[in-house]
């Protein structure tokens, strides 16, 4: 399964989607910023509608608040333990809040490929610093989610 998704983004990229992902991501931004009074996850202040905001901390497990600014829910104790499958996960990928994880979300993520590291950490799913295969395997996992 995933050397089909390995196998559906190279094709995806070598077609030129990067240069799709750039007016997706606009459009996506300026529907962000037009309303003032919606909430930024990632700036370290709580607003309405966000349950936490650790800033930069943000992320998945072990991190205690998910890129999306919700509550990571990382298991332990004698229960078993692992990472909740609550579907959060999937959430953070999808970064324009469609309810899915599809080729809009790919777009946006490819977007970020060699960005400065400022503007790609909501993106940087693993939180490496840099946005590469390993953050577009993630998006893939929860692909169609």
């Amino acid at each position: 399964m995933i050397k089909i998704h390995a196998l559906v983004f190279l094709i995806l990229f070598l077609t030129g989607l990067t240069l799709l992902s750039g007016s997706v991501y606009a459009s996506t931004q300026e529907a962000s910023t037009n309303s003032s009074s919606e909430p930024v996850c990632g700036n370290g202040a709580v607003e309405s509608g966000e349950q936490c905001d650790a800033g930069g901390s943000n992320g998945a497990c072990p991190a205690t608040c998910s890129a999306s600014c919700t509550t990571n829910s990382c298991g332990g104790g004698s229960g078993g333990g692992g990472v909740s499958t609550n579907n959060t996960a999937a959430k953070i990928t999808d970064f324009n809040s469609d309810g899915r994880v599809d080729i809009l979300d790919l777009s946006i993520l490819l977007y970020f490929i060699e960005q400065p590291s400022l503007a790609i950490s909501y993106y940087d799913l693993n939180k490496d610093n840099k946005i590469d295969f390993i953050d577009i395997s993630i998006l893939f996992y929860y692909w169609d989610t």
